[in-house]
């Protein structure tokens, strides 16, 4: 049997960005052919709210800072940018210049899994901000230059 050995002094090579899109545009697919929309939905949400423990928000009150924190994420990942109102009910979250799908070489469905992704990151952080278990976050609109969700009862 041969087994290859690499060389001590060698470094490990890193993956190229071009490659970790082919490899997420193929395990969307996989997503996207075996579960059905509302499990895909279910599971992009899921990484949505690991994605906003990534950034947590939980020893902040002022909106604005909190609307700071939210978009150094989304600056940081190139991802848009949001701005948020609140009114007695709970808050509208306009999510501005998603990625889309005809960005980049890999075609990731940007545009069908961006409303779930975001909606899991809304919630996990506004969860975060509040002990109220009554609230929840869904999408209202989706638009090619921003997505609108509501976090409310």
């Amino acid at each position: 049997m041969f087994m290859a050995r690499s060389k001590p002094d060698k470094m490990a090579s890193s993956p190229t960005p071009d490659s970790v899109n082919l490899l997420l545009s193929l395990a969307l697919e996989e997503i996207y052919s075996t579960a059905n929309e509302a499990q895909a939905n279910a599971f992009l949400e899921a990484v949505g709210r690991r994605l906003a423990a990534l950034a947590p928000l939980a020893k902040l009150s002022d909106s604005e800072q909190i609307a700071d924190a939210m978009n150094s994420l989304w600056t940081l990942m190139n991802w848009g940018e949001v701005a948020f109102t609140l009114d007695d009910g709970g808050v509208d979250i306009i999510h501005l210049a998603p990625p889309r799908t005809n960005e980049g070489t890999a075609q990731i469905p940007w545009d069908r899994m961006m409303p779930s992704l975001l909606a899991g990151v809304y919630a996990g952080w506004f969860d975060s901000l509040s002990d109220n278990q009554n609230l929840r976050t869904w999408v209202t609109e989706v638009h090619p230059d921003r997505i609108e969700l509501r976090h409310a009862p």
